[in-house]
């Protein structure tokens, strides 16, 4: 699939990714007021400043103060990049999922409709039935959520391989972070990555479970991707064969193409 067109669909479709970037913000922004250089430092400075009888724009100025810190900090120490990073890659893995099912699923539907459009200018009777329509009602949070988990179980490469792109991101990322602290000493690199070759070993496991968290978000994501994919197009065909059936039992002429989609199944696996 390419990359642009992913691209284009999370343009297109930008709220999962605002949601996602709200929430590692928070999350980002909650570790530092609550680090000790915010609590020891900052805050008995806010307290003073909202202390009775304060106006608003004391509260104004304390949350003024409290932004600036965070921005900081996340500036300063370079850590804005793990507040972007995985919000953006886990959306990314989303939105691959969303145009694989609507590609896959609309294939589907269109080697059916083709099939009947050649029995019906042959004269033949058509008689194969449309194809299920099992995903087209996960309208709820928990039936998506239902759905998701089944296609995840039935598909076990999917969470192995995103936990392998993460373990293998963590690791490149933490490689890439000392060599840029120590450089430009070579003999520091050389010193710093034979203390990270020995201590390897005792990081393996927090990268792992790092990984398996990210793993596991982003092939749900993924795998929730899909299913919405899947549901979006059967919910369209759906409505488009409903109205042929209902045409033909009136007997009345139908005319009405199928339901048309932007990204096709042989552009999307190029």
């Amino acid at each position: 699939m390419k990359v642009l067109e992913v691209l284009l669909f999370m343009l297109r479709n930008p709220i999962p990714l605002i949601v996602h970037l709200t929430c590692w913000f928070l999350l980002a922004a909650w570790g530092i007021v609550s680090d000790d250089p915010f609590v020891e430092g900052t805050l008995p400075y806010i307290k003073v400043i909202v202390a009775p009888p304060a106006s608003i724009g004391d509260f104004l100025k304390a949350a003024s103060i409290i932004w600036d810190e965070i921005i900081e900090d996340l500036t300063r120490t370079g850590s804005w990049v793990l507040v972007v990073m995985p919000p953006f890659v886990i959306c990314y893995r989303e939105a691959v999922g969303n145009l694989k099912g609507i590609t896959d699923e609309h294939r589907i539907w269109t080697e059916w409709y083709h099939r009947q459009q050649e029995a019906t200018a042959e004269g033949d009777n058509f008689v194969e039935p449309a194809p299920p329509l099992k995903n087209m009602r996960a309208n709820s949070y928990f039936r998506k959520a239902q759905k998701t988990l089944s296609f995840m179980i039935g598909n076990p490469k999917l969470p192995i391989i995103h936990f392998l792109y993460w373990f293998l991101t963590c690791f490149l990322l933490i490689l890439l972070l000392i060599l840029i602290t120590v450089f430009p000493d070579f003999a520091d690199v050389v010193r710093t990555a034979e203390n990270f070759a020995r201590d390897f070993l005792s990081a393996v496991s927090f990268l792992a479970i790092v990984a398996a968290i990210f793993g596991l978000i982003s092939s749900y994501q993924e795998a929730r991707g899909t299913v919405k994919g899947v549901a979006k197009v059967q919910q369209a065909w759906a409505e488009w064969y409903c109205q042929q059936q209902e045409a033909k039992v009136q007997g009345v002429p139908f005319d009405v193409s199928p339901p048309l989609f932007r990204i096709y199944y042989s552009e999307a696996h190029k």
